[in-house]
């Protein structure tokens, strides 16, 4: 039977793997798509070949080692333009893949010589102000969404990155900081629309299941993605955040401070979230709350992580808009 010590350190090497791979994805914030004058669409759709001056932008994806080339790339703006799409690579047989953040790391956002529905263009937003309701295309970025939230008092829990596309965030899950207070993004959807692979437009309002097997179900599985709603939640009054960094770690070292951080942990409240990112024998240890700074719980894990560590900063306290715009 394996040992909580021998499990820790099993994880750390994995850890320190991933993370070496992730090391080499470029970092950079991408462009959205270049808007393009209303008469290029035609039925809601531009098709993008390699010569086409939109295509590097529209092909562009989070992770820069990704090179597979699609043979056209269909931005679209409505679920109309999302069926021509479809009917033209059935008609040419080629492979789909779709595309709103590009974030994927493997690059299942792109193909090689196929077809790409990037429903990127999709980005207009609606709020309910009487219910919090929020309605959104599916090309969302989160930049985007907490801006037109939290300029109007509401928050949608999700990650961090700003490039992140709604789409994707939410059918993957939608694991973020405030994830120990009030689940994951997924948990706020209420309806969802798509174009399935036959074309035809799907309505969880209509198809409840849809709606189930899309919290986190993943991405692609049961159609294009056009449209999400969202319960919403009253924005937190502020954030603050502090990081914990230990310098030229050797494995022993790094051990101990894993088992220290995972032993704290358990002492913080929902209202606060921690993270361990480890850059080869560099560790940083991230924790944020939007509750009080001077919580009984919170103030043990900063004071067993500052005896565990070299360095502390702190930020805050400051509005969520700030922290996460």
């Amino acid at each position: 039977m394996h040992t909580r010590r021998s499990f820790l350190r099993t994880s750390l090497a994995a850890t320190t793997a991933i993370l070496a791979d992730v090391s080499s994805i470029a970092a950079k914030e991408r462009p959205a798509v270049s808007k393009s004058p209303s008469d290029a669409y035609v039925g809601g759709v531009k098709f993008l070949t390699p010569e086409a001056p939109d295509y590097a932008t529209a092909r562009e994806v989070y992770n820069a080692g990704i090179l597979t080339q699609p043979k056209i790339i269909a931005c679209c703006t409505s679920e109309t333009g999302v069926q021509h799409a479809l009917e033209r690579a059935k008609a040419e047989n080629w492979p789909v893949a779709v595309k709103a953040g590009g974030h994927s790391f493997e690059g299942f956002c792109l193909n090689d010589d196929g077809l790409v529905v990037s429903v990127s263009p999709m980005r207009e937003m609606q709020l309910d102000p009487k219910t919090g309701i929020l309605t959104a295309g599916a090309g969302c970025r989160l930049e985007e969404v907490n801006q037109f939230l939290l300029a109007r008092g509401r928050f949608l829990p999700a990650g961090s990155c700003r490039t992140v596309g709604l789409a994707g965030l939410t059918l993957g899950g939608g694991y973020g900081m405030f994830a120990r207070k009030w689940g994951l993004t997924c948990d706020h959807l209420r309806r969802i629309k798509m174009v399935d692979g036959a074309g035809i437009i799907r309505d969880s309002n209509e198809e409840p299941d849809l709606l189930w097997s899309s919290r986190g179900g993943g991405n692609g599985h049961f159609g294009i993605v056009t449209e999400l709603t969202f319960n919403t939640r009253p924005a937190p009054a502020q954030f603050s955040s502090w990081k914990f960094r230990a310098y030229k770690l050797d494995p022993k070292r790094a051990t101990a401070l894993l088992e220290g951080w995972f032993d704290a942990s358990s002492e913080l409240p929902n209202e606060a979230f921690s993270a361990w990112i480890m850059n080869g024998s560099q560790v940083t240890v991230v924790v944020i709350t939007i509750g009080s700074r001077e919580e009984k719980g919170l103030v043990a894990f900063r004071r067993r992580l500052t005896g565990l560590t070299k360095k502390v900063t702190s930020g805050g306290p400051t509005s969520l808009k700030k922290a996460l715009t």
